[in-house]
């Protein structure tokens, strides 16, 4: 059903019953930086939804992960504060899994609730990165693959795709692109590129995503 209906966590509650802890993970395309970041995002009532769910679950803890965007959203202080008032501690923090072992750069926002009486444990501590083990790159990762195993796992780009990639080399983005291909990359993300908008990954680097929708004109 529609986690967003105040039905709907009463009638998993008959299903479920009482839990320790909710992990959520609401739609993030109304808070992206790639988006429009529209306030009235019908997609933004997941978010605004957990404390209905933990309202009727009482969970000891709920851990909600989102884009960074979120936590400068409007709706992140209603949310935080809802949370407070069903009387629960509440921790913010950043973290990216690159810096835990995961070969891909994905920073992200977790809040952290426990409810009141209960010790807030510390965030996790990284294990990647300057002075500590060194990340884990595109080449690490797929050392032990062939190439054809490596193209079996990845989408190939479409014919129009790879004539706008063609001047864009290892480690750039849509920068590198200039005439019509720039302009057609421009007009397809409404004049917003971000550093992800045709990025091409180096071997050496911790990637992001290493495929996206086409609107997005990832690779």
């Amino acid at each position: 059903g529609d986690v967003t209906e105040r039905a709907t966590p009463k009638r998993v509650w008959r299903e479920v019953g009482p839990v320790t802890g909710l992990v959520c993970t609401p739609s993030c395309e109304c808070y992206s930086f790639s988006g429009m970041r529209n306030p009235n995002d019908p997609r933004s009532g997941a978010l605004l939804s957990i404390p209905c769910w933990m309202e009727r679950f009482g969970p000891v803890f709920a851990l909600v992960e989102n884009v960074l965007g979120a936590v400068r959203s409007i709706h992140w202080g209603i949310f935080t504060e809802r949370l407070r008032f069903l009387g629960y501690q509440v921790q913010t923090f950043e973290a990216n899994c690159k810096d835990y072992g995961t070969p891909q750069s994905r920073p992200r926002a977790f809040l952290l609730a426990m409810r009141n009486g209960w010790t807030m444990p510390n965030r996790p501590i990284s294990t990647h990165g300057p002075g500590k083990l060194p990340y884990v790159t595109l080449r690490t990762a797929l050392a032990g693959l062939s190439q054809s195993e490596i193209f079996e796992c990845l989408t190939s780009l479409s014919k129009g795709r790879a004539e706008i990639m063609k001047p864009v080399g290892p480690g750039q983005n849509w920068t590198a692109l200039t005439g019509w291909r720039r302009d057609k990359v421009l007009a397809a993300c409404h004049g917003r590129p971000s550093a992800k908008t045709c990025r091409r990954y180096s071997w050496g680097s911790v990637p992001g995503t290493l495929t996206s929708p086409n609107v997005l004109r990832c690779t």
